[in-house]
């Protein structure tokens, strides 16, 4: 019994650690700036944005100030 909680405990766990999935476009972002980069090297108004957009994987802070810059 102990052995079948921790295996759904750590897979729980794992399926967490895979990054958000996106939002659908209709969903409604709050108008509250806290800007992330996002994996395409575009800076984002908030994670929600992002999300709309596609990105899985955001950092926080705008794309240039953390020194990366978009691919030409």
């Amino acid at each position: 019994m102990i052995r079948i909680l921790i295996l759904i405990s750590l897979s729980l766990l794992a399926s967490g650690c895979r990054g958000r999935s996106p939002l659908p476009n209709e969903t409604a972002c709050p108008s509250i700036y806290m800007p992330v980069c996002g994996a395409d090297r575009k800076t984002y108004n908030n994670e929600c944005e992002a999300r709309k957009a596609g990105q899985t994987r955001t950092t926080q802070g705008e794309c240039a100030e953390l020194g990366i810059m978009p691919i030409n």
